[in-house]
């Protein structure tokens, strides 16, 4: 029981890592340049690696902590997320202090304004990163799911996406783990559980 147990584990892993694989895959290596009038009014499409000109943000971020649940007061930041928008969109909603945007711009580590305190200041940001796609992987996005959000809304990971090879790599693990879930109990039990 427990090695069957085991065996659909392994074929749910290899699922997982097609699905990741594929979806890292599939990204366009070079970035595609949009503004962010563009992006507002007709989306990217099926870009994911994209650069965003002339788009602004009001100083209003959520912040990205780590910490113990416990202990609400021992946090750390690791990121902000930013709301950016076109300077038209705000000329029409600057009293409204949660105007609806197309882009959630997520920035990690002290990249960008992290790394001078600057994240709360308005003021112009390019956005450059990889649009996250509805996915297993979108735990950053399903926490900003609550953020009003415009026609065509987009989420972006700061940083270029990853080597070509990454996925390569990823294929050959879910095929490894798709082998080790399909091999009948006898080989199963002989190479992998050392049973004899």
């Amino acid at each position: 029981m427990k090695g069957l147990i085991i065996r659909i584990f392994c074929i749910i892993g290899a699922v997982m890592a097609i699905w990741y694989g594929v979806d890292r895959w599939v990204i366009n290596p070079e970035p595609i340049v949009f503004t962010i009038e563009e992006v507002e009014k007709n989306g990217v499409g099926d870009a994911r690696y994209i650069v965003v000109t002339g788009g602004e943000t009001t100083g209003n971020r959520i912040e990205v902590t780590t910490g113990w649940k416990g202990d609400p007061n021992n946090k750390t930041v690791i990121g902000a997320i930013l709301p950016v928008f076109s300077q038209e969109r705000l000329a029409t909603g600057r009293n409204n202090p949660q105007l609806p945007t197309s882009i959630l711009y997520s920035l990690e580590g002290t990249r960008g304004c992290l790394m001078d305190n600057s994240c709360d200041k308005p003021g112009p940001v390019e956005v450059k990163g990889v649009v996250e796609r509805s996915s297993l992987w979108s735990t950053s996005r399903s926490s900003t799911s609550s953020y009003p959000r415009a026609p065509n809304f987009i989420f972006v990971n700061e940083g270029e996406p990853p080597p070509r090879f990454i996925s390569v790599l990823i294929f050959f693990v879910a095929g490894v783990l798709f082998i080790l879930g399909v091999l009948p109990q006898r080989l199963f039990d002989k190479y992998v559980r050392s049973v004899r």
